[in-house]
C-alpha cells in the first residue's frame, strides 16, 4: 500500500514540490512533477542541489539540460525511482527521435604504463592420440603459409607493374573497411542494449548509483553471442569504468569471448561470418584472447596473421595497439622461413 501511494505521486502536481524542466537551449522536451525528498534520497546530485543552500533549494522549477532523446530516457529513470522498476521507452517513442549515430570503435585508448607480462606457453594439445594429429596439422599449416607467401608475392609483383595501382587499391579497401567497421545488426536486442547503456550514462551523470545493477542485469539478458558481447564492449567505454558493476560486467564479457576463441584456428576465420566477427573484436577482447594460456593453435604464425588482419582492418585506429599486442605473440614458435619471407620480406606487413 505504501509503495502504491509513492507511485501515485509520480508526475502528480498535487503530490510534488518541484517541477523538472528537461530542455536543450530554449526547447522544452518534458516537464516532470517530482518530490525533492524522493530525488534526493536516490541521487547524490539532487541531494546536493536541494540541500546545500543553492538557489534550487527554494525554487519550484529546476532546468536540466538534456537532448530530446536523453529527456525521454531520464523520464523513465525518474519514474523508476517511484515505482521501483525500470520501464524502458517503447520502440514507437524511440522511432520518433533521431538517435545520435556513431561510427568506428567507441572504446577510448586504454591507460598506458601498466607492466605487461608476456604470455606463458600456451597449453599444447598433448593428450594421447592428439600429438601426432597436431604436429601433422602444424606441418599442413606451415605448408599453407608458404603457399600463401608465394601467392602474395606474385600478386604484389603483378600489381607493381602498373604505377600507382596498388596504392589506389589500398585506399579503396581502407575506405571500404571504414564504412563496414562495427556495423552490428540493427535488431531490437541491439537497440535495447544501446538504450540501456545510454541510461547508465545518465545514472552516472546524476549519481543514481543504486540503479546500476538493474541496468547491468538488463544487458546480461541481451547478451548471447560473441557478436553481442563485442557490441556491449564497444558501448561501455572507459567513462563508465569507475563503476564496479560495469567493470565486472566488462571483465565477464572478455572472459566469455576468450573462452569462445580457445580453438583459435576454427574461430578466427573458418567461415566468412566468423572472420567478420573477429575483425570487430574490441582491443580489450583481442588482448584477452592473446593473453590466454588456454589458447590452442596449430601454428603460432596463425596468431600473427590474425593480428595483422585485425590491425589492417582499420589501421588508422588500431596501429596504436601494436606495442601491447605484439609482445603477446610467441615469435620463437613461428617458423623462421615465415618470418624471413613473409614478415621481413614484406614492404608493409602492418598496412
Amino acid at each position: 500500500m505504501f509503495m502504491d501511494d509513492i507511485q501515485l505521486g509520480f508526475d502528480n502536481p498535487e503530490h510534488s514540490d518541484c517541477t523538472l524542466i528537461l530542455k536543450s537551449d530554449t526547447t522544452v522536451h518534458k516537464r516532470v512533477h517530482v518530490s525533492k525528498n524522493i530525488l534526493s534520497s536516490h541521487s547524490k546530485y539532487f541531494d546536493a542541489l536541494f540541500t546545500n543552500d543553492m538557489k534550487e533549494t527554494q525554487e519550484k522549477e529546476v532546468e536540466i539540460q538534456l537532448t530530446a532523446y536523453e529527456s525521454l530516457l531520464f523520464y523513465c529513470v525518474i519514474k523508476s525511482l517511484y515505482t521501483g522498476q525500470l520501464t524502458m521507452p517503447s520502440l514507437e517513442e524511440l522511432s520518433e527521435l533521431e538517435l545520435d549515430q556513431t561510427e568506428g570503435d567507441t572504446l577510448q585508448e586504454e591507460k598506458r604504463g601498466q607492466k605487461r607480462k608476456c604470455p606463458s606457453d600456451r597449453k599444447e594439445a598433448n593428450k594421447e592420440g592428439q600429438i601426432e594429429k597436431v604436429e601433422e596439422k602444424g606441418m599442413e599449416e606451415e605448408s599453407s603459409v608458404k603457399n600463401e607467401v608465394e601467392t602474395e608475392k606474385k600478386e604484389e609483383s603483378e600489381k607493381g607493374k602498373e604505377k600507382g595501382v596498388e596504392k589506389q587499391g589500398e585506399n579503396k579497401e581502407s575506405n571500404q573497411r571504414g564504412k563496414e567497421e562495427n556495423k552490428f545488426p540493427v535488431t531490437e536486442e541491439y537497440q535495447t542494449a544501446r538504450v540501456v547503456v545510454d541510461i547508465l550514462r545518465l545514472l552516472d551523470r546524476f549519481s543514481i548509483e543504486k540503479m546500476f545493477e538493474t541496468c547491468v542485469d538488463l544487458l546480461k539478458k541481451e547478451h548471447d553471442s560473441v557478436l553481442s558481447a563485442c557490441y556491449h564492449l564497444s558501448l561501455l567505454d572507459d567513462s563508465l569504468e569507475h563503476a564496479p558493476e560495469i567493470k565486472e560486467y566488462k571483465r565477464s564479457l572478455v572472459d566469455f569471448i576468450t573462452k569462445e576463441y580457445k580453438e583459435f584456428d576454427k574461430m578466427w576465420c573458418s567461415t566468412l561470418e566468423l572472420k567478420k566477427t573477429f575483425l570487430q573484436l574490441p582491443f580489450i577482447a583481442l588482448q584477452g584472447i592473446l593473453k590466454s594460456d588456454d589458447l590452442l593453435v596449430s601454428c603460432e604464425a596463425t596468431v600473427l596473421q590474425a593480428l595483422r588482419k585485425w590491425i589492417n582492418y582499420t589501421p588508422e585506429k588500431r596501429e596504436r595497439y601494436l606495442s601491447e599486442l605484439l609482445p603477446l605473440v610467441r615469435f620463437p614458435h613461428i617458423p623462421l622461413a615465415y618470418l624471413t619471407d613473409y614478415v621481413l620480406g614484406a614492404n608493409h606487413f602492418f598496412k
